[in-house]
C-alpha cells in the first residue's frame, strides 16, 4: 500500500490596466498615438494637465491625459488558491493494482476597480468603484483498476478499468457604487448611491466510465483500444451520456529482423488513430427552461421566461483520424516525425438565432459540421556532437479548415454571411478593396462582377482570406561548449490577415482632430495623375456618395512574421568552484524574450488574438538571474 499526497498553496496580487483591446479614450495603446503632441501631460507644479473641473482643456479629439488615467485609476487582483491531491495505490496481485485519487482546487479572486473622480470618465458621477469576489472550487476523484501480463516475453497485455467524478462549483457577488467625497477613499462604503448589486451559483458535475485494452508483440506490433461514457449535467435528461472509442495500431518496423542490426536507420515506427472525444465546454443550464427574477415593476421584482429550453440537446463529438511516421538515422542524429491529419468536429454546441416575435434571440442546439485537416513535420538533426555539440528542431504545421453543413440545409448563416458551407470558419467576407483613381482621387472596390465600384453594396462582397493560420511552426538551436550553452528559438506564421483597427484609425486624414500616421498624410492623392494608395482628403470618413474609408479589403493585411521569440545564454560553474561555496551547482544566465521580429504588418504586433483596438504589444524582456542548488 503506498500513500502520497501534494499540497499548494498560493497568493497573487497583480495590478490591471484601466483599459486595453478597446477603443476607449482612456486606453493609452489606442488614444495615446492619436493625441495632439501640443498637448502638455503636467503643469508646472508637477500636477497633471487636462483633468476635468481644472479649467484646462486637452485639444483635440482624443482629450483625455492617459498617463493621468493609467496612475489614477486603481485595478487590483488578488488570488488565494489551495490545490491538493491525496492518491491511495493497493497492489492487491503482482499484476494488478487499484489506486484512488481525491483531488481539490480551490481558488478566491477578488478584483477591486476603482475609477477615480478625477478622470474624465468618471468625472460627471463621482468616481466608481466594483468591487467582485469569485470563489471556484473543482473537485475530482478517479479510481482505477490496473492489470499489467507479460507472456513468455513475447506478449504484453494491459488492461485498465475506472471511474471518474468531477464537480466544478462556482459563486460570485459584485457590488458597484459611485459619488465618492473625495479620491482618497476608495471602499465601497464610502459611495454615496449603489449602481449595481449582482451575485450568481451555479455548478456542473461530470461522471465517467471508462476502459482500455493495450496489446503488444515483441515490441514491434502495437494495438490499444479505449472506451468511456461520459456524462455531463450541462445536457438534457434525453442526453446526458455519451460513449467515445478510440484504437490504435503501431508498428515499429525497427525491430524486424532485417532492421534491427542496420547501422544506418536506427528507428522506424507507423502508427494510425482513431479516435472520438466529447465537448460539453458550454454553460450550465443551457438545456432548461428558466425563468429570471429582476427589478421590472417600479422597483419590485418579478419573474419572466428568460432561456427555452432544450432536452435533447447533447455532447458536441470531435472525430480524428491520424497517420504517422517516426524515422530515425545514424543513431538518432537525425530524426522525422510526420502526422496527417483529419478532424471532423459534429453536432456543434452553438445558439440558434430565432425570430424575435418568439420572445427569445435564441436557443442552444447541436448544429452543423466543421473539418479540420492538415500536416505537421518535426525534423531533428545533431550536425556536431563532440567537444563543441549543435541540435535544432524545424517544425512546420500546415493546416485547413472548413465548414461541411449547417442546419436545415442552409448554405450560409442567417445571422453571419461569412459563416458558409465549403469556406473556412473566420472568413473576412467583405468586399474588395482596388486602390485609388489616379484621375479623382477617389477611392475604388471592385463589384462582385471585377468593375469597379465607388459604391459596393452587400451583393459585392465575397471571401476573402481568413484569420487562421496556413502554416506555422518554429527552429529551435542549441549549442553548447563545455559549461557555455545557447538556446535560440524562432516563431513564425503564415497565411493569416487580419483587419488592422489600429492602423485604420490612425489614418484618418480628416473628420477629426487627431494626430495621424506621417505615411497616410505623405502618400495621399493631391492631384490628377497621382499613384498613390491613400485617397484625396474628404472632411468625413467618406467621399461624396461613397462608402467609409475603412470598407472592405483596405485595411486587411497579411499577419507573416518571424520572430526571435527566445535567447538565452547559460554558463554553468565548474564545480570545484561551486562547491567552494557549499553548492551542488550553479549556473548564470541571461536571456531574452521577442527581441527581434520581421513582419509587413502595419500595426503594433501581428501575433495577437481578437480585435486589433487598442491592444498591447507582445513585450521585449530581458533577464539575468543566477540559479543555485545547495
Amino acid at each position: 500500500i503506498t500513500i502520497d499526497n501534494t499540497l499548494s498553496i498560493s497568493t497573487v496580487s497583480q495590478n490591471a490596466p484601466y483599459s486595453v483591446g478597446n477603443t476607449g479614450f482612456g486606453n493609452p495603446a489606442y488614444s495615446a498615438g492619436m493625441m495632439l503632441t501640443v498637448n502638455p501631460i503636467f503643469n508646472n507644479d508637477g500636477t497633471f494637465f487636462g483633468l476635468p473641473g481644472t479649467g484646462q482643456n486637452i485639444v483635440g479629439t482624443f482629450n483625455h491625459n492617459i498617463l493621468a488615467t493609467g496612475r489614477l485609476v486603481d485595478y487590483r487582483t488578488r488570488t488565494n488558491q489551495f490545490v491538493g491531491s491525496a492518491s491511495l495505490t493497493y497492489k492487491i496481485l503482482p499484476d494488478l493494482t487499484l489506486k484512488t485519487l481525491v483531488g481539490l482546487d480551490y481558488r478566491l479572486t477578488q478584483d477591486h476597480r476603482y475609477t477615480d473622480p478625477r478622470i474624465n470618465d468618471f468625472f460627471s458621477v463621482g468616481g466608481r468603484l466594483s468591487d467582485q469576489s469569485d470563489w471556484n472550487t473543482n473537485l475530482i476523484t478517479t479510481t482505477t483498476a490496473n492489470y499489467t501480463k507479460k507472456i513468455k516475453a513475447v506478449h504484453n497485455i494491459n488492461v485498465l478499468a475506472g471511474v471518474e467524478y468531477r464537480k466544478d462549483q462556482n459563486q460570485w457577488f459584485q457590488a458597484d457604487v459611485a459619488g465618492f467625497p473625495t479620491y482618497l477613499l476608495q471602499y465601497a462604503s464610502a459611495g454615496a448611491t449603489e449602481d449595481n448589486a449582482s451575485g450568481q451559483w451555479t455548478a456542473s458535475s461530470t461522471f465517467s466510465q471508462f476502459g482500455k485494452f493495450g496489446y503488444a508483440y515483441l515490441s514491434k506490433y502495437i494495438f490499444n483500444y479505449t472506451v468511456r461514457r461520459d456524462g455531463s449535467s450541462r445536457f438534457g435528461t434525453n442526453n446526458k451520456f455519451g460513449v467515445f472509442q478510440s484504437a490504435q495500431v503501431a508498428w515499429n518496423i525497427d525491430q524486424e529482423a532485417f532492421l534491427k542490426n542496420s547501422k544506418t536507420i536506427s528507428g522506424l515506427k507507423v502508427r494510425y488513430s482513431f479516435g472520438q472525444t466529447g465537448n460539453d465546454q458550454i454553460g450550465n443550464v443551457l438545456y432548461a427552461q428558466l425563468y429570471s427574477a429582476s427589478r421590472l415593476y417600479g422597483g419590485s421584482s418579478g419573474i419572466f421566461p428568460s432561456q427555452l429550453g432544450n432536452p435533447d440537446l447533447s455532447w458536441e463529438t470531435r472525430e480524428e483520424s491520424n497517420l504517422g511516421l517516426d524515422f530515425s538515422l545514424f543513431k538518432n542524429r537525425i530524426e522525422l516525425t510526420v502526422d496527417a491529419y483529419k478532424r471532423i468536429n459534429k453536432d456543434l454546441l452553438l445558439p440558434r438565432a430565432l425570430y424575435n416575435t418568439t420572445g427569445f434571440s435564441s436557443v442552444q442546439q447541436n448544429l452543423g459540421k466543421v473539418e479540420n485537416k492538415g500536416i505537421e513535420l518535426l525534423l531533428s538533426v545533431i550536425p556536431f556532437n563532440r567537444g563543441f555539440k549543435w541540435k535544432s528542431s524545424f517544425n512546420i504545421a500546415f493546416q485547413k479548415n472548413k465548414l461541411l453543413e449547417l442546419y436545415d440545409g442552409l448554405q450560409t448563416l442567417p445571422s453571419d454571411n461569412s459563416i458558409r458551407v465549403g469556406s473556412p470558419l473566420g472568413s473576412f467576407f467583405t468586399s474588395e478593396w482596388a486602390g485609388v483613381n489616379p484621375a479623382l482621387g477617389r477611392g475604388m472596390w471592385y463589384d462582385i462582377n471585377g468593375n469597379i465600384t465607388y459604391n459596393p453594396t452587400a451583393a459585392d462582397r465575397k471571401i476573402l482570406g481568413d484569420i487562421y493560420p496556413s502554416h506555422y511552426g518554429g527552429w529551435n538551436n542549441t549549442f553548447s561548449y563545455k559549461g557555455l550553452s545557447l538556446d535560440v528559438f524562432f516563431q513564425y506564421e503564415y497565411g493569416r490577415v487580419r483587419q488592422d483597427g489600429q492602423f485604420q484609425q490612425m489614418m484618418r486624414m480628416a473628420g477629426a482632430t487627431v494626430n495621424t500616421l506621417l505615411y497616410g498624410y505623405n502618400t495621399r492623392w493631391q492631384k490628377p495623375g497621382d499613384i498613390a494608395p491613400t485617397p484625396r482628403t474628404v472632411n468625413g470618413l467618406g467621399d461624396i456618395n461613397s462608402v467609409g474609408w475603412g470598407t472592405g479589403t483596405r485595411y486587411v493585411f497579411k499577419t507573416d512574421y518571424i520572430r526571435l521569440k527566445q535567447l538565452t545564454l547559460n554558463y554553468d560553474i565548474p564545480a570545484t568552484i561551486s562547491k567552494r561555496f557549499n553548492m551542488e551547482s550553479a549556473r548564470f544566465y541571461v536571456q531574452g524574450l521577442n527581441l527581434w521580429t520581421y513582419t509587413k504588418w502595419p500595426g503594433y504586433d501581428p501575433e495577437f488574438t481578437g480585435d486589433n483596438f487598442g491592444i498591447l504589444p507582445q513585450s521585449k524582456n530581458i533577464t539575468v538571474g543566477l540559479q543555485v542548488r545547495f
